[in-house]
């Protein structure tokens, strides 16, 4: 029998794909070319990064429900992102707040495809096309 891979192996999200510091939180939240879509549980606040990759965050609060809900929550939400995040434009943080109340939706990683992964893409693509550096603002 073989035991489960060690912390370090796996599928994991590395530290250069999350939002890791409370300003970068901040930032995002107030960015200028930010965009939001609703996404089962979630909102999803999006904006350009400049770094050519996408970032992950996220974010529950005690209104979302015990730790284990808030937990359950942001795991799926970080699995949701790394398998999704090859598919998406590049160079966003993308910000998962989990929002508060009872569960309504399938889990994010049923959606694939459907009408909330649209938007969600959707959002991210308005994100970076209010960003580029030719539009009229």
């Amino acid at each position: 029998m073989t035991s489960p891979p060690g912390p370090g192996a796996g599928f994991g999200l590395p530290k250069a794909s999350r939002l890791l510091k409370r300003r970068e939180f901040l930032r995002l939240k107030s960015a200028r070319h930010a965009s939001r879509a609703n996404v089962s549980d979630f909102m999803v606040v999006c904006a350009p990064n400049g770094l050519g990759r996408n970032r992950l965050g996220v974010t529950a609060t005690k209104k979302t429900g015990c730790s284990v809900v808030r937990s359950r929550l942001k795991r799926e939400a970080r699995e949701y992102f790394r398998l999704r995040n090859p598919c998406w434009p590049q160079g966003l943080d993308v910000l998962f707040v989990a929002r508060p109340g009872s569960r309504q939706w399938p889990p994010l990683h049923e959606l694939h495809g459907g009408d909330a992964e649209k938007r969600l893409v959707k959002a991210l693509r308005r994100s970076l096309e209010l960003a580029s550096p030719g539009r009229p603002r």
